[in-house]
């Protein structure tokens, strides 16, 4: 008998502490705790928001301990002026950790508003999963929104499967509209970029940046030794990285795209690898080094489309519309192959 409530105690014990998941320390205010989600109501964004969260210069931590299923996108951590912490580190510990969630259409899983100076180390182990399938009124896996600045994600699995048309705020990551100066100085050194489960996205990374002046554009945006990978609607133009205007000084560079199984269209729509149109603003693009083809990022086997009688297309790289002004871009050693 007693080993039967020993067992029971165990298993009580373990569904208790099991669903707290997301710890926050290192700040001197209210914020330090652990809170079951990052964007829920009473989440550590949320606390993070809140007066008197942290002082200003505060090197705060978030260690991620389980995977956290849960995420409606209902609080986005936000970047409070004349407050800013000195860094914040977010990392899984333990493990392989999964952020997920079912936003609602229209909305992001994960939102910085102003949020600056955020590294997320993944080193590989960390995911974040919008598993909502939506149609053109989109959804976002990740966003940068007003101004969010000199954020840094390494080794991060950003994974959505919502479909869109070309341009819309659909993705696993949105770089949107800036405020005062742009989402400018955002890197992402390592990272995949993919469909969450079997359902295929249109669209990997999508930025749609301010149009008003080039000072609000977003600047400076990194994306290096990242894999794009199964993209694709049968009827619906698809795309690894769409930007569009108040994109400016962009770098591409070192990354891999490829598909992992035959696409077969059935309307007359385009594959892009990587996208830019830019009327407004001087694109002064670095695009170097990547790699487009093959079905693994290993560089094996091939990269296929069927299309029958349908006249499809795939663009490893596009450009529309570019400003007439003496603007230069660094287009050189890219790799288009076994396609």
């Amino acid at each position: 008998m007693s080993k039967i409530y020993m067992l029971l105690y165990a298993v009580i014990f373990f569904v208790g502490t099991s669903v707290s998941q997301v710890t926050v320390s290192g700040a001197a205010g209210t914020a330090n705790g652990t809170y079951t989600s990052f964007s829920n109501a009473g989440g550590a964004f949320a606390a993070l928001n809140a007066t008197g969260a942290y002082t200003a210069g505060d090197a705060i931590s978030i260690a991620i301990t389980a995977d956290v299923l849960n995420e409606a996108g209902t609080n986005a951590l936000i970047g409070i002026p004349g407050t800013a912490w000195a860094s914040l580190t977010i990392a899984p510990t333990g493990g392989a950790r999964v952020i997920s969630g079912t936003p609602t259409a229209g909305s992001a899983m994960i939102t910085f508003t102003g949020a600056d100076n955020v590294t997320i180390n993944g080193g590989g182990n960390l995911t974040f999963s919008n598993t909502l399938v939506s149609g053109t009124s989109g959804t976002i896996t990740f966003r940068l929104v007003a101004d969010a600045t000199n954020n840094t994600f390494n080794g991060v699995n950003f994974l959505n499967s919502a479909t869109g048309t070309a341009g819309s705020n659909t993705g696993s990551l949105s770089i949107s509209t800036g405020s005062v100066t742009g989402n400018d100085n955002n890197s992402f050194q390592g990272c995949k970029f993919g469909p969450a489960g079997t359902n295929l996205p249109t669209q990997l990374v999508i930025s749609n940046g301010s149009t008003t002046n080039a000072t609000i554009a977003n600047s400076n945006v990194t994306f290096n030794n990242c894999e794009f990978f199964d993209f694709f609607n049968p009827a619906i133009a698809s795309s690894a990285i769409y930007a569009s205007t108040g994109n400016t000084q962009w770098n591409i560079t070192n990354n891999k795209v490829y598909q992992t199984a035959t696409r077969t269209m059935t309307t007359a729509v385009a594959v892009i690898g990587f996208f830019f149109t830019n009327a407004t603003f001087g694109d002064q693009l670095t695009i170097t080094g990547n790699t487009i083809g093959y079905n693994n990022a290993a560089g094996t086997g091939t990269m296929t489309y069927a299309s029958g009688a349908v006249a499809g297309s795939f663009n490893g790289i596009q450009f529309g519309l570019l400003p007439t002004a003496t603007t230069t871009s660094n287009i050189n050693n890219n790799t288009v192959n076994n396609f």
